[in-house]
């Protein structure tokens, strides 16, 4: 395991040598917390008496806008609105949120390459939620800037992102998105900046393999 960790670190370092921006999503990529997201999930569906679904249904089902995910897995917006799901969710996550770690090795990872390269966090997450976090694992003062979106609805980053852009008044062509899902490479895309993706999160390899070409295996098996 730890010539794999080793390894796996190794090689997300080659593939961000050539940028001076690192901009990493949060959930699934900094925070191995898929495990609680699908038992917060699973609390919400067994509330509108729907099965809970499985980790791996849950990579395999998993996309955005969140609405378009709610519906593939069961949600009848008709009994419960989607408004209400989202903020019933955010509930139940809020509890959850802090049971979960950072992946194994992301916290050296982030001090040895931050001495080079500056670091942002961009999250579909809410803001405060994913500040408060970042505290709470003690890894705020290793990011230059923390944007997170202010809409439950988390239907995209992407003008969060933009902000984030000008904001770092780095070049496009110098800054890369390292994130978890598909719609990580459709908003570097949309941004026109690099992108990597991990497959340590909340999609599953073989579907984010199907629309990238940068891609990381998992590091834990």
């Amino acid at each position: 395991m730890a010539l794999r960790m080793r390894k796996f670190h190794q090689d997300l370092y080659e593939r961000l040598k050539p940028y001076d921006h690192v901009i990493w999503d949060w959930n699934g990529t900094i925070v191995n917390d898929l495990e609680k997201g699908v038992q917060a999930l699973g609390d919400l569906m067994e509330e509108c008496d729907l099965p809970r679904i499985s980790q791996q249904q849950y990579r395999e089902e998993f996309c955005f806008p969140i609405q378009n995910f709610y519906i593939k897995i069961g949600f009848d917006f008709e009994k419960n609105s989607f408004d209400y799901l989202c903020q019933r969710y955010s509930d139940i996550w809020g509890v959850r949120a802090h049971e979960a770690q950072l992946h194994d090795g992301i916290r050296d990872f982030l001090e040895d390459i931050g001495l080079s390269k500056t670091q942002s966090v961009l999250s579909a997450g809410i803001q405060w939620q994913i500040e408060a976090a970042a505290k709470h694992f003690d890894v705020h003062h290793l990011f230059d800037h923390v944007f997170g979106i202010n809409d439950l609805r988390a239907a995209s980053k992407l003008d969060r992102g933009r902000e984030l852009i000008e904001v770092s008044k780095i070049s496009p062509t110098k800054t890369i998105l390292v994130g978890d899902t598909d719609h990580d490479g459709e908003v570097a895309m949309a941004l026109g900046i690099g992108s990597l993706l991990i497959a340590d999160g909340f999609q599953s390899l073989d579907r984010l393999a199907k629309v990238h070409n940068n891609v990381i295996p998992t590091r834990y098996s």
